[in-house]
C-alpha cells in the first residue's frame, strides 16, 4: 500500500528499513551474546544470578540459539555495496 504514494517507493521504504535494522544490529547482538554468557556463568556458579531463575529463559543454549539466529538475519539483511 504504502508503495504507491510518491514519497515512500518500495526501494526508498526498504533502505530505510534496512538502515535501522544495521543501526539496530550491533546493540541487539551485543547484548544476545552478553545473555548467553551471563547465564552460562550462572550455570557454571561464577555468578549467583540470572534475570530468569527458571524455565526456558534460564537456559544459556537457549539465547545462544536466539544469538546465532540474529547474526544470520543481520548479516542476510545487510545490503551488499
Amino acid at each position: 500500500m504504502l508503495g504507491n504514494i510518491g514519497y515512500f517507493s518500495n526501494t526508498r521504504l526498504t533502505r530505510i528499513c534496512l538502515k535501522i535494522l544495521i543501526v539496530l544490529g550491533g546493540p541487539t547482538l551485543l547484548i544476545s551474546y552478553s545473555l548467553v554468557l551471563w547465564s552460562l556463568a550462572a550455570d557454571l556458579g561464577f555468578n549467583n544470578s540470572f534475570l530468569w531463575s527458571e524455565g526456558p529463559l534460564s537456559n544459556w543454549m537457549v539465547w545462544l540459539v536466539a544469538a546465532v539466529l540474529l547474526t544470520v538475519v543481520f548479516r542476510v539483511a545487510r545490503p551488499v555495496e
